[in-house]
């Protein structure tokens, strides 16, 4: 996952919107949490335990579920404006969204299994945990007024460079 910082909202929006019109992103945009990586605190992470005895139709409606949930928290972030600093002390970012990670992972098997669990198999939420050295750096710009965005490893940084540098983003 790359991260790009921009000085205001609407360099990351504009850049958002470009990647998008030009067909190299999805058009739907996916949730990461940051956590801060030290010696001392280790990050928070939920754990999912297997729903046992769900049927077919029990594992599409978790499938939904997970991904209209995963729709609705990447659209409330858009709306919102800027990455939130979320409970467990992390940075909610929203991720721009490779096409190669179009269907990763949404086989009959993994998507009933993750369907009856809750799981959004989509490939939208994220977790990362992040060195104290990047965090701050992500930080400090979304305290300023900045906001920082994820991308995909899967876009091409031929593709991903020239639009950053247009709408004054910074590789971080």
């Amino acid at each position: 996952m790359k991260h790009i910082l921009f000085p205001t909202v609407a360099d990351a929006d504009a850049f958002i919107k470009d990647l998008q019109n030009q067909g190299a992103v999805r058009p739907e945009l996916g949730q990461m949490t940051a956590t801060r990586r030290t010696a001392s605190t280790t990050a928070t992470t939920a754990d999912v335990t297997p729903m046992e005895g769900g049927t077919a139709e029990d594992a599409g409606a978790g499938a939904v579920k997970g991904t209209v949930a995963g729709a609705i928290t990447g659209v409330a972030a858009a709306v919102i404006g800027t990455a939130v600093t979320i409970g467990t002390g992390g940075l909610a970012l929203p991720v721009v969204l490779g096409m190669a990670a179009l269907g990763s992972g949404v086989g009959a098997a993994v998507g009933g299994v993750g369907g009856a669990a809750g799981v959004d198999e989509t490939g939208t939420d994220h977790r990362a945990e992040l060195d104290d050295d990047h965090y701050d750096r992500l930080d400090r710009s979304i305290s300023e007024g900045g906001r920082a965005v994820a991308v995909d490893d899967s876009v091409p940084m031929n593709v991903l460079e020239p639009v950053m540098l247009a709408h004054h983003g910074q590789l971080v």
